[in-house]
């Protein structure tokens, strides 16, 4: 089981409000859930805020380079044959 901190914020009331209504519609648990979701999203962003362009642009290149793709038809369809064969 994770283990969690409790930290208590101050909000916003809009965004108390958007918060509740984002878990009245189900798509969240409950607050703490929402607001660690929305945590985790701006880590992402931060986190991709490091990459430079030339770098993304190697990066694709190097996928490029890597050969043809595969389509994803065909990959489920191993995935799906190799999961029939256990």
């Amino acid at each position: 089981m994770t283990q969690l901190e409790h930290l208590g914020i101050d909000v916003h009331p809009d965004v108390a409000n958007d918060l509740r209504a984002a878990v009245a519609a189900g798509e969240f648990a409950n607050v703490s859930e929402a607001i660690q979701v929305a945590v985790e999203s701006w880590q992402a962003h931060r986190a991709l805020e490091g990459w430079d362009i030339e770098e993304l642009r190697k990066l694709v290149q190097d996928g490029m380079d890597s050969g043809p793709g595969i389509p994803a038809e065909v990959v489920f369809a191993r995935l799906r044959a190799k999961i029939a064969a256990l």
